[in-house]
């Protein structure tokens, strides 16, 4: 349990290399006008994934006040 703390870490981690990495080899996809901006559009993209992915698990829960996990 205490592993899965570090997702929300490497998601936003590898959402930054990845928006670098896209800066450079597809700059038409991102719309970062210098490699800092890539890399926050990056990370926010990483990290909001982590966030989607909590709303629909708690939503399969039914109950989303239930704070046993």
């Amino acid at each position: 349990e205490k592993s899965l703390r570090i997702i929300p870490i490497i998601a936003g981690a590898s959402g930054a290399v990845l928006g670098v990495v896209a800066f450079y080899v597809a700059p038409e996809l991102i719309i970062a006008t210098d490699v800092f901006m890539a890399l926050i559009i990056g990370v926010a993209s990483g990290l909001s994934s982590t966030g989607a992915n909590q709303i629909f698990k708690q939503l399969g829960k039914g109950d989303i006040d239930d704070k046993t996990n």
